[in-house]
Parts: C-alpha cells; structure tokens; sequence
C-alpha cells in the first residue's frame, strides 16, 4: 500500500473499518464485530491524488459455536465386556475430531461423519474405566461428553467340577 493511502475494509457495501497507512505504507484496522459465518472482506487502498485499487476478497468463516453435544453411545454405563479394546461410539457434530480419553490418557480418536462416530480403543487393562469424549470443530470449539463408567473382565471363571457321580464308576441311577 502506498504511504498515507486511506484504507477501508468492507463485506459487500458495509464498511467495517477504516485508517491510514503510515509512511512505510504499512497498516492495520479493527473491524466492528463480525457474527459466526462466512464472511469475504476487501481492503480498498485510496491516494491523495483520488486514485483506488482493491485487494483481492479474503474469505473466512467465523465460528465462536461450541459443536454439538457428544455423547458416547457404546460402552453403556455399567457394561462389562471381555474385550479389552472395546469398540467405542457415539454422536457428535459432523467433521469434529473426537478424542476418547481416560484421564487425560487419549484411547482413540475418530472424525465424526453423519452425525456418529467409531474407534476401537487402546488396550485396556482388567477392571473399572472411566471414560469421556471431546469433540472439537474446524474453529477449535471443544464440547465434552458426560462420563461413562464401563468394566474390562478378561479373566475366564473357574472351570466347573462333577462332583457326582464320581469318575469310572457304575451308577444305579
């Protein structure tokens, strides 16, 4: 931009800021607040002499929206499974990146696609696990799901015994 030029940005015809470039032609101006959204700004540079030149559009969207709840659908709360990298799954905003996490310990992630989402976790050791998911949108908005409390039983039971009647033996019965 030329030194001293005027400057205005505008969406379509509504100016959202306006200034003067300073003597090295640099300049910056702060626009009035923008709504979530797609918005495509021109910066129009005008000398003294009355001459103008646009910049190209710069196109952007706003999203200040968290995405929707998540909600983590398999494991149910209080399900037992043998499996110790359990398929889990849910719902959230299509095209978030969910993360499933113990703690603060990531077991898998997926992007939700169609409203739903899948991934098999990391393996698990026996017992209780407590976990959540967060889901972030392309705007780095963050929702979290409730906790979900599940257990891993991997060990097998105690063989049964036939106590009666005893092996090798005759019965009348």
């Amino acid at each position: 931009t030329e030194a001293l030029a005027s400057v205005v940005v505008t969406e379509g015809m509504t100016t959202l800021c306006s200034t003067t470039a300073n003597a090295l032609g640099d300049w910056s101006c702060t626009t009035v607040a923008l709504v979530d959204g797609a918005h495509s700004l021109v910066a129009t540079a005008s000398d003294t002499a009355g001459n103008s030149l646009a910049s190209s559009a710069v196109s952007f969207t706003i999203d200040t929206v968290a995405p929707n709840p998540i909600i983590v659908t398999v494991p149910s709360a209080s399900f037992v499974t043998n499996n110790s990298t359990p398929l889990i799954s849910g719902a959230g905003e299509t095209g978030a990146t969910i993360e499933v996490k113990e703690g603060t310990t990531v077991l898998c992630s997926a992007t939700a696609s169609a409203g739903a989402w899948s991934c098999t976790s990391s393996t698990l050791s026996e017992g209780s696990h407590t976990i959540f998911a967060e889901a972030t949108d392309a705007a780095g908005n963050l929702a979290t799901s409730s906790n979900v409390t599940f257990e891993v039983d991997t060990t097998l039971p105690n063989a049964p015994v036939i106590t009666s009647p005893a092996n090798n033996t005759n019965t009348e019965d």
